[in-house]
C-alpha cells in the first residue's frame, strides 16, 4: 500500500493532482484543503526546486485502486476515521472533509453535533448520528506518529497517546497541525522519555517562539 509520496507536481485542480515520483506519474485524488495547501507550497518549491509530500491512502476495490492524498498527516487520519463508518466510502468522507475544517469535524464529533455533519453535503442526519456513535471515541486520538521513530525506536501506544494530546493543544491554541506536529516532535526529543504533557507543552512553544 502507498502511504506517503513526494515528488514533482505535473498537473493540479482542486479534486486531484499528477504527481511525477521519480518518472512515474501518479493520480491523486484531493481534499480542497489539501489542494490549498500544496498550491501554496508547490509555488515555494518550484522556486527552490523542491518537491512537494503528500500523506496518501490506497482504496482497493474489487474493480479500482484510488490513491488520495492529504497535505497533513491530521486530514490523512481523519478521512480513515470517516471511511470506518459504515455506510461511510471515500467520495462521502471527502465531502465532509471539503465541507468543515478539521477542527470543526473534531469538535462535533466529540460533542455530537449531529446538526454540523448533517448540514454537509452528501451526508444526511442518519449518516451524521452514525459517525458521532462510532468515531466521539476515536476523535480524540488522531494518530499523528504512525511508523515515526522518534528517539530510540518506533513510538509505541503510550508515547502516541502522550505527543497526539501534545499535538491537539498546540492545535487548540492556533498552530497548524503540520507545524504542531514538528514542534511536539523536537520537543519530546528535547525533554526525554519520561516527559509530562507539560513538559512537550512548555518545550514545544519554545521551539514556535
Amino acid at each position: 500500500m502507498i502511504g506517503y509520496l513526494k515528488g514533482r507536481i505535473i498537473k493540479i485542480d482542486p479534486v486531484g493532482v499528477l504527481l511525477d515520483v521519480n518518472g512515474v506519474g501518479y493520480e491523486v485524488k484531493i481534499t480542497l484543503g489539501t489542494y490549498e495547501g500544496i498550491s501554496r507550497s508547490s509555488h515555494q518549491n518550484r522556486a527552490s526546486g523542491g518537491d512537494v509530500e503528500l500523506y496518501v491512502c490506497t482504496v482497493v476495490r474489487e474493480d479500482d485502486i484510488s490513491l488520495y492524498g492529504f497535505s497533513t498527516l491530521q486530514e490523512k487520519n481523519l478521512f480513515k476515521l470517516l471511511v470506518s463508518v459504515s455506510g461511510i466510502g471515500p467520495k462521502v468522507a471527502i465531502s465532509v472533509l471539503n465541507g468543515v475544517t478539521p477542527a470543526v469535524l473534531l469538535s462535533a464529533l466529540k460533542t455530537g453535533n449531529a446538526s454540523v455533519l448533517s448540514s454537509i453535503h452528501g451526508v444526511g442526519q442518519k449518516t451524521a448520528e452514525r459517525m458521532i456513535v462510532e468515531l466521539k471515541g476515536k476523535a480524540g486520538k488522531i494518530d499523528y506518529f504512525e511508523n515515526r521513530n522518534i528517539g530510540k525506536g518506533p513510538v509505541d501506544s503510550a508515547e502516541q497517546n502522550l505527543l497526539t494530546d501534545a499535538v491537539n493543544a498546540m492545535i487548540s491554541l492556533g498552530f497548524e497541525s503540520k507545524s504542531a506536529v514538528k514542534a511536539v516532535e523536537s520537543a519530546y526529543r528535547k525533554a526525554g522519555a519520561d516527559a509530562t504533557l507539560e513538559d512537550i507543552l512548555r518545550e514545544s512553544l519554545k521551539e514556535k517562539k
